[in-house]
């Protein structure tokens, strides 16, 4: 069994709808708390990752139940982009995290 110790925040975006005039109104970020475990890519995923023109960071294990097809990640006070995810058979998912566009 895998230990989740550490913690991040999926962040989901959820329409606002329109204001009195009928225009969108901007979506409001909500934050999600979980728990998950940091690793490290690996070498051949940062290589294929970046022929592709991203630019891998690490590796996110959580509970498969807490994700929702989020697009982003908070950790440690950085904001990070989901590129790709690995369901795994014990219940883990793993977020792929790339550094967002705008933050480095």
């Amino acid at each position: 069994m895998i230990q989740l110790d550490d913690v991040a925040f999926l962040i989901s975006a959820i329409s606002n709808g329109r204001d009195e005039i009928g225009q969108e109104l901007p979506p409001t970020a909500v934050r999600a708390e979980i728990y998950c475990t940091k690793k490290s890519i690996s070498q051949n995923e940062f290589y294929k990752a970046a022929q592709s023109g991203l630019k891998p960071q690490f590796v996110l294990e959580i509970s498969a139940f807490d994700y929702n097809s989020e697009d982003l990640v908070e950790y440690n006070g950085t904001m990070y982009q989901i590129y790709r995810t690995y369901e795994r058979p014990d219940e883990i998912i793993e977020l792929y995290c790339e550094m967002r566009s705008g933050n480095g």
